[in-house]
């Protein structure tokens, strides 16, 4: 429903430049930049300041009134510009998409790492050099017609959609048009201070060509955990990415990366299966993390936790010896104790039956140095 009489904060004045309730003068006379009737801005000290018909004009309305406004404003603002950008959201594939060992692609989470959007600067003054207010092309008229003297470009439409968004027939008509919501005069002057046209919720991009992009690196990239055994069989679990992986710490011994997933109800993780992993490549290594008689207090707590210095680990969320009375050890155990007790224990075959179950279907990168 039209909108008839609601406060206008612009109007002509007699030498038809636009004035702004805020800069007008009592003693000029103003006129409504749609239907020309005469205004008087109402600068009192209660209401907020605004124009108003002197008299009522039926056929005028706010919305007839906010349409010609951007049109006007907005064709003002492209020819006195040199510079008037426009975002356009690009799709893009990360470049090592087809080859990436970390790639997936029946699986979402890895769909936010190696398919991204972006907003793609263009500045429509490179390419055109004037427009025309409802210029008639064919059997349409343009709100606002972009384009070049010199050069033969296909145009692009401007369409302000106040309350009459742009028809079927403007989309599918292969002319580029870019559609601007509007629904108040602020609308107006932030596009035009920001000097900017971004694709957005309000302002939509029709019959542009976007392709897919293939020539660059995510800038957020898939999150990867590694578990390193050094030479002194000393283990430590990290966080790594799936471009800098296979970066090989020089006393490394095994290097295990994983995805970095987690199981539903915290009874196997990454961590697990690469000490798995390396307990099954080296006989020597054990840790009391892999003993069937460590417990933990809270299964919620942060895996990597637990691999901070001994001294600076939080006891509350640590593991702890089930036999540390019988053996007349400390509760909280170093996890290289495992290498010399002798109650060590691999845990129960279900669990590492569900390690094993938990990650067959995933990638997983084994690096061993040389060893001759």
């Amino acid at each position: 429903m039209e909108q008839h009489h609601k406060d206008q904060l612009y109007a002509y004045n007699s030498a038809k430049e636009l004035v702004r309730i805020d800069d007008a003068k009592r003693q000029e006379k103003y006129y409504c930049v749609y239907c020309d009737g005469e205004m008087i801005p109402k600068q009192g000290k209660k209401n907020k300041w605004h124009y108003a018909h002197k008299n009522v004009t039926p056929h005028c309305s706010y919305d007839h009134y906010l349409h010609t406004l951007a049109e006007i404003k907005l064709s003002e603002w492209f020819r006195n510009n040199k510079n008037i950008q426009i975002e356009l959201k690009t799709n893009f594939e990360c470049k090592n998409w087809e080859k990436c060992k970390w790639s997936n692609k029946d699986d979402y989470y890895d769909e936010e790492y190696c398919h991204w959007e972006e907003h793609t600067p263009f500045n429509l003054k490179d390419y055109y050099t004037d427009c025309v207010v409802e210029k008639k092309l064919g059997d349409f008229i343009p709100d606002i017609y972009l384009y070049n003297r010199h050069k033969d470009i296909d145009p692009i439409f401007i369409e302000i959609n106040v309350h009459h968004p742009c028809t079927e027939e403007k989309k599918i008509s292969n002319f580029r048009i870019i559609e601007i919501d509007i629904e108040k005069e602020e609308d107006i002057e932030n596009i035009i201070n920001s000097s900017t046209i971004p694709e957005s919720e309000g302002i939509h991009f029709y019959n542009f060509k976007r392709g897919l992009n293939r020539d660059k690196l995510p800038t957020k990239l898939k999150p990867l955990s590694k578990t390193t055994l050094f030479d002194s069989y000393k283990f430590y679990n990290s966080s790594c990415d799936c471009i800098n992986y296979n970066k090989h710490h020089k006393r490394a011994l095994v290097e295990i990366v994983t995805p970095l997933h987690y199981h539903p109800f915290q009874y196997v993780s990454h961590l697990d299966y690469g000490l798995l992993r390396l307990s099954e490549m080296y006989s020597k290594f054990r840790t009391c993390n892999l003993c069937k008689y460590h417990k933990i207090r809270d299964y919620t707590f942060d895996w990597d936790n637990i691999l901070e210095p001994e001294s600076t680990q939080d006891k509350s969320n640590s593991i702890f010896c089930c036999l540390y009375k019988t053996l007349k050890k400390e509760k909280y155990c170093k996890s290289t104790d495992a290498m010399t007790c002798s109650a060590y224990k691999l845990f129960d075959s279900d669990r590492i039956k569900a390690i094993r179950e938990y990650y067959n279907t995933n990638e997983v990168y084994i690096w061993e140095k040389d060893k001759t």
